[in-house]
C-alpha cells in the first residue's frame, strides 16, 4: 500500500493543510496488513498501527489490546484526535474490523460503544463543524443470515450515515439539499469518492477537481444526481447487482411458488412431496441464469439436482427464493470542513 498512498484521498486532505489520521484493528486480518498489502510506512500524520502491534489478543468473543477490546481502542482514539484538533481543519478515517470481520453476531455487542462514540462527539462540540460519515462495505458474506431476502439487498447496498452540522446546512444549502435527496438515487462509491474531492473544493475554489477515471459521469452526493439514473450510467456491473435484470411479473408463477412453499412448510418433506420439488426447480428455470442465487454458496445455481439438494437440506426453504421476478435498478463546509 506503501507505493500507492500517494493516490489515496487522505493525501489530497493533507496537502490541503489538514491532520490526518487512520487507524484500524486486526492486524492479523490479511486483507490490510499482510506482508505486501500493508503500509511499510506511516499513510498519515497519525497511525494507530504501532499501539497495536504491542499485542492484540483474543478474549472469548472480543480481540482486545491492553485492557479495552480493539475496536474500542479505535474509538478513543478517534474522539482525542477530533478533540486535539478541534480548531484545525483534520481528516480522520478510522475502520472497525474486529466486531464484525466473519463474525456475524458479534457488531450487537458494540452498540453501547457506538452510541458511547458519538455522545463523545457531541459533547466535546464535534458535530456542530465536522462532517461525520458512517459507513459499511458490505453485508454478511455467508451463513445462515443471508438466507432472508433482506441479506440479498444488505449485501450489495451497505450502510452509510453521513452527518453534515448546521454551520454547512446554512452555507451550502443547495449541496445540503442534493445530499437529502440523493439519499433515495442510485448511488456507488465513485460518487462517495467525489464528494470528498467536492468537500476539498468548498475550501480552495481553485482547486481543480479531476474526473473520476473509473466513472467519468458520477459526481457528489452533495451534487444532483438523476432519479432515473441506470447501472450502466453509474458504472455498476450487471453481475451481482440486485436490480439488474428485467422480467415481467408473472402473478401466476408467484402465487403458484408461495403456495408451493407454503405446502412444503407445512408437510416437510416427505416422498409425496417430490412433485412439488419439481415444480419449484421449473419455476427456478425460467429465470434468468444471472439472477439464479444459491444464497448459501454465493454460485449460480447449476442444475436441477442441486436446485432439489438445497430445498431437502433447508430448514427454511421459503427463505431460499429471494429473487423477485420484476426488478429495476433503484435507484463540510470551507476551510473547516472535516471528516
Amino acid at each position: 500500500m506503501t507505493y500507492c498512498n500517494d493516490l489515496l484521498i487522505w493525501s489530497r486532505f493533507e496537502e490541503a493543510g489538514y491532520a490526518t489520521a487512520y487507524g484500524e484493528d486486526y492486524l492479523s486480518l490479511p486483507d490490510t496488513f499482510s506482508r505486501y498489502q500493508g503500509f511499510t510506512a506511516p499513510p498519515t500524520h497519525h497511525y494507530l498501527r504501532p499501539f497495536f502491534l504491542t499485542g492484540e489478543n483474543q478474549q472469548g468473543p472480543l480481540l482486545c489490546t491492553k485492557k479495552l477490546p480493539s475496536a474500542v481502542n479505535v474509538l478513543n482514539y478517534a474522539v482525542d484526535f477530533a478533540h486535539t484538533y478541534a480548531n484545525d481543519s483534520f481528516f480522520g478515517f478510522f475502520w472497525l474490523n474486529s466486531y464484525s470481520h466473519n463474525h456475524n453476531l458479534s457488531p450487537t455487542l458494540l452498540d453501547e460503544n457506538i452510541v458511547d462514540f458519538f455522545e463523545k462527539l457531541t459533547s466535546i462540540g464535534v458535530m456542530t463543524n465536522t462532517i461525520v460519515i458512517f459507513v459499511s462495505d458490505h453485508g454478511i458474506r455467508y451463513g445462515v443470515m443471508r438466507l432472508p431476502v433482506e441479506s440479498y439487498y444488505e449485501e450489495r447496498l451497505p450502510m452509510l450515515f453521513m452527518w453534515t452540522p448546521t454551520e454547512f446546512r446554512n452555507s451550502y444549502s443547495e449541496s445540503y439539499t442534493n445530499s437529502v435527496q440523493n439519499q433515495f438515487r442510485l448511488t456507488t462509491p465513485y460518487d462517495f469518492y467525489m464528494t470528498f474531492w467536492d468537500i476539498l473544493q468548498m475550501g480552495n475554489s481553485q482547486l481543480t477537481v479531476p474526473v473520476s477515471e473509473a466513472c467519468p459521469q458520477c459526481t457528489s452526493l452533495f451534487s444532483p444526481i438523476p432519479k432515473d439514473r441506470s447501472c450502466a450510467h453509474a458504472m455498476v456491473r450487471n453481475v451481482g447487482y440486485e436490480a439488474t435484470v428485467e422480467k415481467d411479473d408473472n402473478k401466476y408463477k408467484v402465487q403458484g411458488s408461495i403456495e408451493t412453499i407454503s405446502a412444503y412448510n407445512t408437510r416437510g418433506s416427505n416422498p409425496p412431496m417430490q412433485p412439488i420439488l419439481n415444480q419449484l426447480v421449473k419455476f427456478f428455470d425460467n429465470i434468468p441464469r444471472d439472477v439464479q442465487r444459491d444464497i448459501v454458496g454465493r454460485q449460480v445455481v447449476q442444475t436441477s439436482e442441486r436446485m432439489s439438494r438445497l430445498l431437502r437440506k433447508s430448514n427454511h426453504p421459503n427463505k431460499v427464493l429471494v429473487i423477485k421476478l420484476q426488478s429495476t435498478c433503484r435507484s463540510c463546509g470551507g476551510d473547516r470542513a472535516k471528516i
